[in-house]
């Protein structure tokens, strides 16, 4: 029999604690060694940094966001008036059980490793046309100039959104990331997603109706053909359809700055790689197991479970910290190391469980990609003084949104391929 909820760690922490983007490594492991858990009691949320108890959450059988009521308990109000709820209800995270599983199916067979690979040659060509552009400037802010534009136009070209309209409907999604988080939105941001979705939808509402009449080879049109033969709703391809490009983008972005700023944080390690691109797999997954941009996800289970011992009421908001379980050395003896020889173990960047990433195999090739191309083009790159800044308003999630490099022109290997 477990304990009482009420028996966890009173251990004191807040989930907009500066030191989550600072130095979430030893917030975490004070926070692990204090009982891995700590039951908010003005909130009700149950907050988990173990491995194990991440694990368990992300893979409990009923657990879901439970989209409308998580978004109520964010904004105080009845979440269901907003525009953005009503948008984001047919998107596949936010759908749950047999719905779930059939948009799941659709989707994520146009993303499985083959059809991902096939992307390779022109993810490579994106990310050096990109390079060209700054590589004798001898700095750049890598954000807007490169990780952003990188996976935005591999995502873009497989739905056909035009050059011209990319990068003004990704300003638009620009509080995507927040909505998938659990803490509260202003009305300044509630507004300013609203607004920004009407934008969106109205896009991609006349997108689709355009393809229809023009069908093709790309990810839109087959989602279309998905959807007249009854697999997808018209609802829930107008979701998808954005919340793909939408997320196709953004985290991807996080992900590149993440790694680069992980590897000339450790300068063995880089070497070690620009000696041997083969470990270059190998390394993507380190940076993202030892610093990826996930934060907490949110589930809600309809059942009374255990987790590590301590009985949670059904209906209990429990937040697992991805970040932290990757850095719990109870499951991973040595994972306060980063090491790029280490084998490939099960990290939860991507998620676990029903929920988890079904874009995980293009954000590796992408951030692969990236990473090569720069360290290959650039040479020796430094980070500049004070060049790294953080998105706050994102706590609990890592997410930079500034990273100034500087390396010497002259040492470029200009139009390198």
């Amino acid at each position: 029999m477990g304990e009482s909820l009420d028996t966890t760690s009173d251990f004191t922490f807040n989930p907009r604690n500066p030191e989550l983007i600072h130095n979430p490594a030893a917030l975490f492991a004070e926070m692990r060694q204090n009982g891995g858990m700590h039951f908010e009691k003005s909130t009700g949320r149950l907050h988990v940094f173990t491995h194990a108890g991440a694990v368990a959450t992300l893979r409990g059988k009923d657990g879901s966001m439970r989209w409308e009521e998580s978004q109520t308990r964010r904004i105080g109000r009845d979440a269901n008036q907003e525009y953005y709820v009503q948008a984001f209800k047919d998107f596949l995270d936010m759908k749950n059980g047999d719905d779930h599983r059939r948009v799941r199916q659709v989707i994520s067979k146009h993303f499985r490793p083959g059809r991902v690979d096939a992307l390779r040659p022109a993810i490579e060509r994106r990310a050096h046309e990109l390079i060209d552009e700054f590589e004798q400037a001898g700095t750049v802010e890598l954000m807007d100039a490169f990780a952003k534009k990188l996976p935005l136009g591999t995502i873009s070209d497989l739905l056909q959104v035009s050059h011209e309209d990319r990068e003004v409907i990704a300003g638009q999604l620009k509080h995507f990331k927040l909505v998938f988080q659990f803490m509260p939105l202003s009305s300044t941001v509630v507004d300013e997603l609203n607004a920004g979705l009407r934008e969106v939808v109205v896009f991609f509402t006349q997108l689709i109706e355009k393809r229809r009449q023009n069908m093709g080879d790309d990810l839109l049109s087959d989602l279309i053909r998905e959807t007249d033969a009854g697999k997808l709703t018209e609802a829930e391809l107008l979701a998808n359809t954005w919340g793909l490009f939408a997320g196709g983008s953004d985290s991807t972005a996080a992900a590149i700055l993440n790694a680069v700023l992980t590897l000339t944080e450790h300068p063995d390690q880089l070497e070690l790689l620009k000696d041997d691109w083969s470990l270059l797999s190998n390394a993507v997954e380190e940076c993202l197991r030892y610093d990826g941009p996930g934060g907490g996800a949110l589930r809600i289970f309809n059942e009374e479970m255990e987790l590590e011992g301590v009985l949670v009421p059904p209906g209990t908001p429990v937040v697992a910290y991805k970040q932290s379980a990757n850095l719990d050395p109870e499951w991973l003896p040595d994972a306060g190391v980063f090491d790029i020889r280490r084998k490939a173990v099960q990290h939860l960047s991507f998620g676990e469980g029903l929920h988890k990433c079904l874009g995980l195999h293009l954000a590796r090739v992408t951030i692969g990609v990236a990473v090569q191309a720069l360290f290959t083009r650039l040479g020796d790159v430094d980070v500049a003084a004070d060049g790294v800044g953080w998105e706050f308003e994102a706590v609990p999630l890592r997410n930079p949104d500034r990273l100034q490099l500087e390396w010497e022109p002259s040492l470029a290997t200009t139009g390198a391929r």
